[in-house]
């Protein structure tokens, strides 16, 4: 009952005081906005990297690298063939447990032409296994690369759908239609669904069989290949997946470990350390600004004690005990943190879409989380109640006779 009362005084007193009160709300209101204004951002941005990260191929995923050999082989690396397709075609064979083998012959940036407009792409040689692992489908009506289209050389192409915006006015309409680059034409057989994770390696790509790009963009008697990879069927195969590959390998390269196989887990690990650095600094430049709020909150407090030292002195006359006065206090700083977190929320919702509006694209949509919200309300609860305490204290502890001769 007391503290119910001591809220509803509190309001009273917020009423009275409205401007004073507000300016001790500004505080704990951008201190909660940035806060969850910040979080957004944040996971904006690293849920963009978990949809490209699982993109291509997640943690599952084994690449062979390119790497100088050990210095015992370096007179005799010459003899060893590179990453080609005879390796692809290997780990296949000889590495049955894995869920799936790709490769990829880069031809780089190409500008493709139709009818009646260009479009610089970056174009990609690939097996049909990429497509699965790198999690690509297309609109109803097309189709992906297939084995036969890489044993064929078939000159066919895969578009992203901005390019297939850019190119022919529509996605669908890219179907069964024609394009060319550097005097080759390829028949459009697929168009991806749209891309929702901000990346540009994504969204401005197209896709050829890599047999055609080795064919028409290679040097001649040039079958290396730029990526070479594994997807495991869990994480825990992964330690026996690269030992089979690198025996497979070694037969395929005369003996010369001039390659590496190289996991993901490092990249996760430093994903994940950066995902903190930015929750950490961006997350203390919130709390600084709650905590200058909190200020705002204890000075409004202590000059409202001041005005009304004779009313508490007349309280305690009447029987009023200490701890009645430190909670009334407590009590007024809480309902205005209370309001100040709630306006901070609302405030939040505008700025969160205002940086949707000016951030690019690219840079990850920015999310409106209510984890986010209830933890900068939580917070602004603290922060009003330690604000509170010591002005509380101060008016608890007043002596009666002094609060009653003050003018």
């Amino acid at each position: 009952m007391i503290i119910g009362s001591a809220i509803i005084h509190g309001v009273r007193e917020i009423g009275t005081h409205k401007f004073r009160s507000l300016l001790s709300m500004i505080g704990i209101i951008l201190g909660v906005a940035a806060l969850v204004a910040m979080v957004g951002v944040v996971e904006g941005m690293m849920s963009g990297f978990r949809k490209t990260f699982e993109g291509t191929g997640g943690i599952e995923k084994l690449e062979i690298e390119r790497a100088e050999p050990p210095m015992e082989q370096e007179a005799i690396a010459h003899r060893s063939p590179k990453r080609t397709m005879k390796d692809y075609y290997a780990l296949q064979a000889a590495v049955p447990s894995a869920r799936r083998v790709s490769a990829e012959k880069n031809v780089d940036w190409s500008r493709l032409q139709s009818d009646t407009k260009r479009e610089w792409v970056r174009m990609r040689g690939t097996t049909p296994e990429t497509f699965e692992i790198e999690r690509f489908s297309t609109l109803p009506g097309g189709r992906l690369i297939s084995d036969w289209d890489v044993e064929q050389r078939n000159r066919v192409i895969v578009l992203a759908n901005r390019n297939a915006r850019t190119l022919f006015g529509n996605a669908a309409d890219a179907l069964g239609k024609t394009v060319s680059t550097r005097g080759i034409v390829f028949t459009v057989i697929g168009v991806l669904e749209p891309d929702d994770t901000g990346s540009w390696s994504r969204s401005r790509v197209a896709f050829i069989p890599i047999s055609t790009a080795i064919h028409y963009f290679a040097e001649p008697d040039d079958d290396t290949i730029q990526d070479l990879g594994l997807q495991a069927e869990r994480m825990e195969d992964i330690p026996v997946l690269t030992d089979q590959i690198e025996r497979t390998l070694l037969v395929t390269h005369r003996g010369i470990k001039d390659f590496a196989v190289e996991t993901r887990t490092e990249e996760l690990e430093e994903f994940q350390k950066l995902e903190r650095s930015f929750v950490y600094s961006l997350g203390g430049v919130a709390a600084i600004t709650l905590l200058v709020g909190g200020i705002g909150i204890a000075n409004v407090m202590l000059a409202s004690i001041s005005e009304r030292i004779r009313e508490i002195g007349i309280r305690k006359a009447v029987g009023a005990r200490g701890g009645d006065i430190f909670i009334q206090f407590v009590a007024e700083a809480l309902v205005i943190s209370v309001i100040g977190g709630l306006l901070g929320i609302i405030a939040s919702v505008g700025l969160v879409e205002l940086l949707r509006s000016v951030m690019p694209e690219d840079t990850g949509h920015v999310a409106l989380s209510a984890k986010a919200m209830g933890w900068g309300f939580l917070f602004s609860m603290i922060v009003g109640f330690c604000s509170g305490v010591f002005p509380a204290i101060k008016a608890a502890r007043l002596p009666v006779i002094d609060a009653l001769r003050y003018e």
